[in-house]
C-alpha cells in the first residue's frame, strides 16, 4: 500500500509591521493620503495656473472660508458655465473625480517648478491672445464707449498679468 504524501503548509513570514513599531523617520505609510492646501491638489493647481480667472472667481466666492477648499459641486457648476476649453479636457474630469472622492487629501502635492512655470505661462499667454483675437471688435467697442475708455486691447495683457 502506498503512503500518502503529507504536504506542508507554507510558513508565514513575520510581518515587518508586527515586529517593529514604525518610527517617525520612516515617513508616512505607503498608500496613505496627506492633507494639502487646495492650491497643491491636482484640481487646484490646474485651476490656478491654467484657468486663473475661474480660480479668482472661486476665491471671491469663498473669501471668508479659511482654509480655501471649494465644494466640488461649485467647481463643476463653474466648469459647465464656462466657455474655457480646458474644462472639456479628460484631465479636468479625472482631477474633479479625484477631488470628489478625496477632497484635499492626496498622495503628493503639486508645486510650481521652473519648468511648470514656463509651461503654464505659455498656456496663459496663448489663451489671452486667443481671447483678444476672438473679441477684438467687442474690446474696441468697449474702449470707445465704455467707462474708463482709456484702456486698449493690448493693455488687457498687462491687466491679466497683474491679477496673478
Amino acid at each position: 500500500m502506498k503512503q500518502k504524501r503529507i504536504r506542508r503548509q507554507p510558513q508565514k513570514k513575520p510581518s515587518f509591521r508586527g515586529t517593529n513599531p514604525r518610527k517617525r523617520e520612516d515617513g508616512r505609510p505607503q498608500g496613505t493620503f496627506k492633507r494639502f492646501p487646495f492650491d497643491q491638489t491636482r484640481i487646484g493647481f490646474m485651476l490656478r495656473y491654467e484657468m486663473p480667472v475661474v480660480y479668482h472667481l472661486l476665491r471671491r466666492l469663498y473669501d471668508r472660508q479659511q482654509p480655501f477648499e471649494p465644494d466640488w459641486h461649485v467647481i463643476e457648476l463653474v466648469a459647465e458655465a464656462s466657455k474655457d476649453p480646458s474644462f472639456r479636457k479628460a484631465k479636468f474630469s479625472r482631477y474633479l473625480d479625484e477631488y470628489r472622492r478625496n477632497g484635499v487629501y492626496c498622495r503628493r502635492g503639486k508645486r510650481l517648478t521652473p519648468g511648470r512655470k514656463t509651461y503654464y505661462e505659455g498656456i496663459r499667454r496663448r489663451k489671452t491672445e486667443e481671447y483678444i483675437r476672438q473679441n477684438r471688435r467687442k474690446l474696441l467697442f468697449e474702449r470707445r464707449n465704455g467707462p474708463g475708455s482709456d484702456k486698449l486691447p493690448g493693455e488687457i495683457k498687462n491687466i491679466l498679468k497683474m491679477k496673478r
